[in-house]
This record gives C-alpha cells, sequence and structure tokens, in this order.
C-alpha cells in the first residue's frame, strides 16, 4: 500500500488537474491530444518505475555480497541515476508536448497557475 494520506493528495490533485483544465476552454482535439500524451506518459512511467525498482534490487545485492565490488556499485549508482534523469525528461517532455498545443492565450492563463 502506499503511504498514508496519498491517495487523497492524488485524487485532489486530479480534481485540481480537472478543473484547471476546464479554466483552458480547450477544444475536444485539444481535450483529446492531451489525453492521449497522458496516457502514453502514464505507460512509460509505470515501465520506467520497474525498471527502477529493478535496479534499485539489484543494488541491493551488490551491497549484500560478500565480496563488494566498488566499481559494479557505482556503475548501478550511475545507471540509477541515469534512470532517475531519463524519468524526468520524459515528464518534461509530456509536459511541453501538451504545452505546444495550447494558443497562447491557454498558455498565459495556465503560467499563472504556478
Amino acid at each position: 500500500m502506499g503511504r498514508p494520506g496519498s491517495m487523497e493528495r492524488r485524487m485532489e490533485f486530479r480534481r485540481q488537474r480537472m478543473e484547471r483544465m476546464r479554466e483552458l476552454d480547450l477544444s475536444k482535439e485539444q481535450q483529446e491530444k492531451i489525453a492521449d500524451l497522458r496516457e502514453k506518459q502514464a505507460y512509460r512511467a509505470i515501465r520506467l518505475r520497474a525498471d527502477l525498482q529493478s535496479a534499485r534490487l539489484d543494488l541491493r545485492r551488490l551491497m549484500r555480497a560478500e565480496k563488494t565490488d566498488r566499481l559494479a556499485i557505482n556503475r548501478q549508482i550511475d545507471r540509477l541515476a541515469q534512470m532517475r534523469a531519463e524519468m524526468a525528461k520524459a515528464r518534461v517532455g509530456t509536459m511541453l508536448d501538451i504545452r505546444s498545443l495550447m494558443s497562447p492565450e491557454q498558455r498565459e492563463r495556465a503560467r499563472g497557475w504556478r
């Protein structure tokens, strides 16, 4: 199970996101394209999180070894950092793709939410 209150936070975040999308007055086409982009990102994030979790287990195994291999451990740490960077780039890429679908007026309205 997740952390206490995490489901409530996710639900509140989704509610706010839906409300903000309504405020943008997106066309039906924009809404569909944004939904497609978010869905693709969600599938990708699932795979990346699973890969990251597996890589963490691999690091744990390396750390538990009777004879630790510092070079292998450092390589695994680098791999984990690269995977986290890939996840961040994917999130930002999706955000930028969504932003590119918006009109200048919609982008300006969205900019005020930060």
